[in-house]
């Protein structure tokens, strides 16, 4: 895997590598970087654009660093784009980043695929809007806009733009059970399946027997009956009957949307489709807000800026032209207005706070990489609010907290500063909390901030764990996390330790650590950690805010013990995993093949390496304990295990860890198949008396090794580099002269052996041969002369080290096996997902969810509900 890959593989993991080859292309012109505008230019550089263009003639006044966390006390005067631009490029130096200065001409837009404007007004949004469209091939264009605890987001993609993926979920393969004879046709799944079609999905068959028709590669609409059958849109009546096997397959279908330009949207907000509603409490807010934006705007157009902070005459002119605007509007009108809604909008246009920036500013840029035709976009419009953080007595400082303290309050604003606060991981999310808490003055006073992570900066974490840069890959994220977070802002008192927080560390984070605490925050992708930091939170009766993401998917939960459920008592979803036998035998699914190799993984390079280890310690004592081990089975396996790895420590070249991965390719992919057909064949019957090879249980077929197949090398790649690791002997990556070795091993005589394929089937005594068999083996060991051998290194599962084999084992092991029994293969970054667990953020902009705790963090300190 190239550099590149490494460091974009969680980003492609996420959205596909279709997807980031298009992001790799985009040239996008963000305009103004007060708070919100910095936000999107860090994330969609993080994403790997092609290049991105700074556009800010405005200079830095220290309300500034409220919500700019590149500037310092020292910027204050400065340009603002000049000011940022050295960090911004270092956060990616794959990505062009430049600056544009004075007017934004149709010249400038036509040297970019996208134009977004924050901080603008009425007549330049709509004539940047008008040139974006008028331009071939037309230009995306967003406008985002912050204003105290209120914002919104305007998307403009052109007339027919097309959407080709429209949620970026996997698509769906199912087993077919049955289809019928009828007009529709309706397709019945296994029992054990359930589908999530809906009407209007497509599909394609594959494989079936019997009703071979349908194996035309035609796209066929589904109409959804039950959670196990669907219809499909054609006449089955005159086929020949539904036999046995076959898959139903989804099919992604592009659509197109037709955007409206924004001088016709802004007057007729629903004209297309009803406004996005994010808050249920809050039936009728978007409409007012939308209804505030456009008197605001009136106000700008005539006074030439934006209403006065706290200014009650400003914000009643306000009032008077929402009036009058819904009044003479014929296609836009409430029947009632919130004149508070009015008001808390007007009062507090001037501001911006970090959290809303950030919120903002994500979603922005999530729908710039929307313009990659992944995902639906916004249509058109969507407001939001957090109008209870206001405190209507709020003063106002000159202070790099003036625009917080304007909203909340000075007494607001010192219990932040006083908060003692304890997060748990400092990665994707913990980054974005620092920066939050370091720009919102958040144990910025007498109170601290104890940050713990016992991970290291890797270089996959750094397309979105903003705080780190390619030289700190290897270090502590947790000391190198704080340490910018005090550069962000000198105020924050803030502790790094690299610890983790489980049992085993309780002398440390012990009462009275916990007792002092206002609030935990939990940044950490495992389930262990988050129990044992929930289970601490409800004893010491300390809020937890708690939440993670997977790829484009996030969850949250605010916890308040003895008031809303924990994170341990909430429903969580339940990891599926298949049985024994369908890992073995039977698989189906490209995940049982991703599992059976990652078991395989474990056997070959940590499992076997770590029992010749404990022999060489104590020979004697281990065969003694072997014999209370577990079932005769179990015991028979450990010392075949051993027997092969002691036989594998005498290996002193690379020429040989390739002669022995050829070997075990043939025993996994052509003998073991074998064996099974050969216990198993064609026409066998189950237990019930029914067909064993029908349903979910494919017929098998052996891989014969063919040099010239690039996956068949794969295999013996990695595998040989492998074990070469285990036996500390130097690893070789010339494919070519891997091919050469491989290509003149002689592997022996298939032979069949006999197969357990049931995993209910009883233990029965082991027979007199069997016992026999054991006791040759246990002499044979004794025999054995370990005067030379030494310990092997086991392997220790690392999926985001790309040189290391591991994922590409797996991916080359599950991409063979899958091809013995006709299941469809996948990418290896998604292999990746899959093997690796991987649950971390993917993509810089959906850290929405932790921006929304720190506004949940305000309301928690503040005293408000």
């Amino acid at each position: 895997m190239s550099n590149q890959d490494n460091l974009y593989s969680r980003s492609i993991a996420a959205i596909g590598m279709a997807t980031q080859k298009k992001l790799f292309t985009l040239r996008v012109l963000v305009s103004g970087l007060r708070g919100v505008g910095l936000e999107v230019a860090k994330n969609l550089i993080l994403a790997g654009l092609h290049t991105v263009t700074l556009h800010d003639d405005a200079i830095i006044s220290l309300s500034d660093l409220g919500t700019n966390f590149f500037i310092n006390e020292s910027h204050v005067s400065q340009n603002r784009a000049e000011s940022v631009i050295s960090k911004l490029q270092a956060l990616n130096p794959n990505v062009s980043v430049n600056i544009h200065r004075g007017e934004i001409t149709r010249e400038v837009i036509s040297q970019h695929s996208l134009v977004l404007l924050t901080e603008s007004d009425s007549a330049t949004l709509i004539r940047v809007n008008s040139i974006c469209r008028d331009l071939s091939p037309q230009v995306g264009f967003v406008s985002v806009e912050t204003w105290g605890t209120a914002g919104h987001v305007f998307v403009d993609f052109g007339d027919n733009f097309e959407i080709s993926d429209k949620n970026g979920s996997a698509l769906r393969t199912y087993l077919v059970g049955n289809i019928s004879r009828s007009n529709p046709g309706v397709v019945k799944l296994n029992d054990e399946d359930k589908h999530w079609f809906q009407d209007g999905d497509y599909i394609k068959f594959k494989e079936v027997e019997g009703m071979t028709p349908l194996n035309d590669g035609r796209e066929r609409k589904v109409t959804y009956i039950d959670p196990h059958s669907f219809s499909i849109d054609e006449d089955t009546t005159d086929y020949p009957d539904y036999i046995k096997y076959g898959t139903v397959e989804e099919v992604r279908k592009p659509f197109h949307y037709d955007f409206r330009p924004y001088e016709i949207s802004i007057k007729n907000p629903e004209g297309l489709k009803p406004f996005m509603h994010v808050d249920y409490l809050k039936e009728n807010r978007p409409a007012n807000l939308h209804l505030a934006m456009l008197a605001i705007r009136k106000f700008q157009e005539i006074h030439g800026f934006l209403p006065e902070i706290h200014n009650e005459d400003h914000a009643n002119l306000c009032v008077a032209y929402a009036r009058e605007i819904n009044e003479a509007s014929e296609d836009f009108s409430l029947e009632t207005i919130d004149e508070s809604v009015i008001k808390n909008v007007s009062k507090y246009a001037r501001l911006q706070i970090s959290p809303i920036t950030s919120i903002f500013g994500g979603i922005a840029a999530q729908e710039v990489i929307k313009f990659t035709g992944k995902f639906t976009p916004i249509q058109q419009w969507l407001h939001m609010d957090w109008f209870e953080l206001i405190q209507p007595s709020a003063s106002i400082s000159d202070s790099r907290y003036h625009d917080l303290q304007a909203i909340i309050g000075e007494e607001g604003l010192n219990k932040l500063k006083s908060a003692n606060l304890f997060m748990v991981g400092s990665g994707a999310l913990g980054c974005e909390f620092l920066k939050l808490f370091a720009l919102s003055g958040v144990c910025c006073g007498t109170g601290e901030l104890t940050v713990t992570d016992d991970d290291n900066v890797e270089i996959s974490n750094l397309t979105r764990q903003f705080l780190f840069n390619i030289t700190n890959v290897g270090q502590s994220k947790s000391e190198c996390a704080t340490r910018i977070a005090k550069i962000m802002n000198p105020e924050i008192n803030v502790t790094a330790l690299k610890n983790r927080a489980c049992p085993e560390t309780e002398n440390l984070f012990n009462d009275r650590f916990w007792e002092k605490l206002n609030a935990v925050f939990g940044a950490v992708d495992n389930a262990s950690a988050r129990i044992f930091i929930d289970r601490k939170c409800v004893y010491y009766k300390k809020p937890l805010f708690e939440s993670g993401t997977e790829g484009t998917k996030a969850n949250s939960q605010a916890i308040i013990p003895y008031l809303t459920q924990s994170y341990e008592d909430t429903p969580q979803p339940t990891e599926t995993k298949a049985k024994s036998c369908t890992l073995k035998h039977y698989p189906y699914e490209i995940s049982h093949c991703i599992d059976w190799s990652r078991e395989k993984l474990s056997d070959f390079f940590t499992s076997g390496p770590d029992e010749l280890n404990k022999y060489l310690e104590n020979p004697e004592a281990y065969l003694q304990k072997l014999g209370s081990i577990g079932h005769f089975d179990m015991q028979m396996a450990q010392l075949k295990l051993l027997k092969e790895f002691l036989e594998l420590s005498g290996i002193s070249s690379f020429d040989d860890c390739i002669i022995i991965a050829r070997h075990k390719f043939n025993e996994l992919f052509y003998e073991e198949i074998r064996s099974l057909l050969h216990q198993c064949p064609p026409g066998t019957k189950d237990k019930h008396g029914k067909d064993l090879w029908t349903g979910t249980r494919r017929l098998p077929e052996p891989c014969i090794f063919d040099t010239e197949k690039e996956n068949h090398i794969d295999f013996i790649e990695s595998y040989a580099n492998l074990l070469a690791f285990n036996l500390n002997i130097p690893q070789n990556r010339d494919r070519n002269y891997i091919k050469e070795i491989a290509s003149k091993v002689q592997v022996k005589e298939f032979i069949p052996r006999k197969i357990k394929i049931d995993d209910n089937e009883e233990q029965r005594p082991a027979s007199e041969a069997e016992i026999k068999l054991k006791e040759e083996l246990i002499s044979w060991l004794k025999g054995f002369s370990l005067e030379n051998i030494k310990p092997m290194t086991p392997i220790s599962f690392e999926k985001d080290d790309d040189s290391n084999f591991h994922i590409d084992f797996i991916h080359n092991a599950s991409s063979l096996r899958a091809n013995n029994y006709r299941i469809s293969t996948i990418e290896r970054h998604q292999t990746k997902v899959i093997a690796g667990k991987i649950i971390q953020p993917s993509q810089q902009p959906l850290q929405l969810l932790l921006e929304l705790w720190s506004l949940s963090l305000l309301n928690i300190l503040l005293g408000l509900k």
